[in-house]
C-alpha cells in the first residue's frame, strides 16, 4: 500500500492541501441551505414571531424579530447569498449581521440611503459609515440578490452584482450571519452560505490561530528538505530508480500546492523530467495528472489527456499494481485490485476534470461499483457520547479495507469514502436514484465507522501507514467540506500532532508510517 513513496511526501501533501490558512484555499467548499422549500432548516433559529410563508418565501415585521444562524462564519473563504424583498424602506430600516457588525436598509436620511457599523465593516475606527452612492440604491417590493464574501483578506457587500463596500478584513471566525426586518416588512426567498459553519461551543479557532505560526513553518522546513534532495536531472529518487516518476510527480506537486510557483527551477527540473519519462504504473500516472493539473499550464493540457487515456485502458473497475511488480509484463498480467491504487486513480480523473476534460460517466460508474465492494460488512456498535447530540445507543458502521474480504483501516476508510465523493462529484446529475442512495449510505456508515475510531497517533485498525492515513482524514474533510469528524476538528488535531513530531531537517519519520 503505497510502499513506493516516502511517507514525507505523501504528509506534506497532506499539509499543503490543508493549506496555511485552515485549508480555507484548497477545499472545496459545502453549500449550507438556511432557507429551504420547507421553510428555515435547523440551521437557523428565530426570535420573536414565527415568519409567515408569502411571495415564495418567508416575511416579517416588526422590532424584536430576528432570524439567525446557528453555527458561526468559520476562518477561510465564504460566501453568503440571500434573496431579498423590503416591501418598504423605513428609517427604522432592515438590517443585516454579521457577528457584531451591522448593514442597515434605511431611509433614515430620506433617500433610502445604506449605512454599516461595526469593527469589520467600519475598521477605520468610526462609529457608522454612510455608503456613498448608496441613496436609493434598495429596490422597494422588488426582489435583490444581496451578497456578502471573503476572497483573502477582502471582504466585500453586493447588491444585485454591484459593489456597495469593500473593506480589509482578517481571515478567523466571524460569528453568525442573520436578518432583522424592524419596521420594514421584509421578505426571505433563498438564503445560503458556502463555506465554513462552525459550532461556537467547539469552535478551536483561537487555538488554530496560535498554532498557525508553527504550521507555516513546518511547511516552509518541509518545502526546503524537499529542493535540497532533488536530484541534477530533476527527479527525487528516495527509493531509486523503481519508483522515480511517482516520487517526483508527488514531489512536484507538493511543491506546487505548496505555494512554489509553476516556474521555480525546481518545478520546472521536476516538469523536464516527467515529460522525458512516461509512467508505467497507477500511481506514478496519477500523480503525473495531478502535478500537470496543478501548474494551470494550458500547455501541458495534451499531456494530461494522454495520461487520462492511459489512466481508463488500465481501468479494471478499479485499478492494481502490474503482477508481482512486474512492470514489463504490465498490459499482459493484472495485479490484484486494491483501494488505494484505486484511491489514486480517482484523483488523477478528478484531475483531468480540473483541466478541462469530460471523464466517461460509465468510467465513473465501473468505479463506484468496484469501491463500494471494498466496504465491509455493516457492524452495530455503540455509540461515542457527542455534546449536543440526542441520539444514543447502537449505531451502524462499516469502514473500507485495502483489498476485498480484508478488515476495515483508517487509511481505506478515508481512501474509500474518498473515491466515493469523486464518483458522486464525477457523475453529478448522470448519477442514477438508486446510486446516489449507495454513496449516501456508505458514506453514513463510514463516517460512523472514521468518528468512533477517530485517532491521530495511529491508522486504526493497523500497525503503519499513519501518514498516508492522515492525508486521507484531509481528502474526507476537503471533498465533504467538514470542520468537524464526530465531534474531532479533524484539521487542528493533525495538524497539532504533524507540527509536535516533525523532525529538525524538515522530514518526518522514513519508516513506513
Amino acid at each position: 500500500m503505497l510502499r513506493p513513496f516516502h511517507a514525507l511526501h505523501l504528509l506534506l501533501v497532506a499539509f499543503a492541501l490543508c493549506g496555511s490558512t485552515a485549508s480555507a484555499r484548497a477545499r472545496q467548499a459545502e453549500t449550507h441551505r438556511l432557507l429551504d422549500a420547507k421553510g428555515f432548516t435547523s440551521l437557523v433559529e428565530v426570535v420573536g414571531e414565527d415568519w409567515v410563508r408569502r411571495g415564495g418565501g418567508l416575511q416579517m415585521q416588526g422590532g424584536g424579530n430576528e432570524v439567525r444562524s446557528l453555527m458561526h462564519i468559520g476562518a477561510g473563504d465564504f460566501v453568503m447569498r440571500a434573496t431579498l424583498t423590503i416591501e418598504e424602506v423605513k428609517s427604522s430600516g432592515a438590517i443585516f449581521e454579521l457577528g457584531d457588525n451591522v448593514l442597515c436598509f434605511s431611509d433614515r436620511q430620506g433617500d433610502s440611503s445604506i449605512y454599516v457599523r461595526g469593527p469589520d465593516f467600519c475598521p477605520n475606527g468610526l462609529d457608522k459609515h454612510v455608503l456613498p452612492n448608496s441613496a436609493n440604491r434598495t429596490p422597494e417590493k422588488k426582489s435583490f440578490e444581496f451578497v456578502v464574501r471573503r476572497d483573502g483578506e477582502t471582504l466585500r457587500l453586493l447588491l444585485d452584482d454591484e459593489l456597495l463596500k469593500s473593506v480589509p478584513i482578517a481571515k478567523g471566525p466571524l460569528g453568525r450571519v442573520g436578518f432583522q426586518p424592524r419596521r420594514s416588512l421584509m421578505r426571505i426567498t433563498e438564503w445560503t452560505v458556502t463555506g465554513a459553519l462552525v459550532d461556537p461551543t467547539r469552535d478551536v479557532s483561537g487555538s488554530l490561530m496560535k498554532l498557525q505560526p508553527a504550521i507555516n513553518e513546518a511547511i516552509d522546513k518541509g518545502v526546503a528538505f524537499l529542493l535540497e534532495k532533488q536530484q541534477r536531472d530533476g527527479s527525487w529518487a528516495h527509493e531509486g530508480k523503481r519508483y522515480r516518476n511517482g516520487q517526483t510527480a508527488l514531489c512536484m506537486y507538493t511543491l506546487l500546492k505548496c505555494g512554489v510557483p509553476a516556474e521555480h527551477p525546481a518545478v520546472q527540473r521536476a516538469r523536464a523530467f516527467l515529460e522525458s519519462a512516461p509512467p508505467r504504473e497507477t500511481y506514478a500516472l496519477a500523480c503525473q495528472m495531478m502535478a500537470f493539473e496543478a501548474t494551470k499550464d494550458p500547455a501541458l493540457k495534451p499531456a494530461i489527456g494522454e495520461l487520462l487515456d492511459q489512466l481508463l485502458e488500465w481501468q479494471r473497475g478499479g485499478w492494481s499494481y502490474p503482477w508481482d511488480h512486474a512492470w514489463e509484463n504490465w498490459h499482459e498480467k493484472e495485479g490484484l485490485l486494491d483501494l488505494s491504487n484505486t484511491q489514486y486513480a480517482a484523483l488523477g480523473l478528478r484531475s483531468a476534470e480540473f483541466a478541462g476534460f469530460d471523464v466517461p460517466d460509465r468510467a465513473w460508474k465501473r468505479l463506484l461499483k468496484d469501491a463500494l465492494n471494498y466496504q465491509t460488512p455493516v457492524q452495530k456498535v455503540d455509540a461515542p457520547k457527542v455534546e449536543g447530540r440526542t441520539t444514543s445507543g447502537k449505531r451502524e458502521v462499516a469502514g473500507f479495507g485495502y483489498r476485498l474480504g480484508q478488515g476495515a483501516t483508517g487509511s481505506m476508510t478515508t481512501a474509500g469514502i474518498a473515491v466515493v465523493e469523486l464518483c458522486r462529484k464525477g457523475l453529478g446529475s448522470s448519477a442514477g436514484g438508486s446510486d446516489v442512495r449507495k454513496m449516501d449510505k456508505s458514506r453514513e456508515l463510514a463516517l460512523n465507522w472514521l468518528e468512533i475510531h477517530f485517532d491521530v497517533v495511529e491508522n486504526p485498525g493497523a500497525t503503519e501507514w499513519v501518514y498516508y492515513y492522515l492525508y486521507g482524514l484531509e481528502r474526507v474533510g476537503a471533498l465533504l467540506g467538514l470542520e468537524l469528524i464526530g465531534s474531532h476538528p479533524w484539521y487542528f488535531e493533525g495538524a497539532k500532532r504533524l507540527v509536535k513530531v516533525q523532525r529538525d531537517d524538515g522530514s518526518w519519520s522514513q519508516r513506513n508510517e
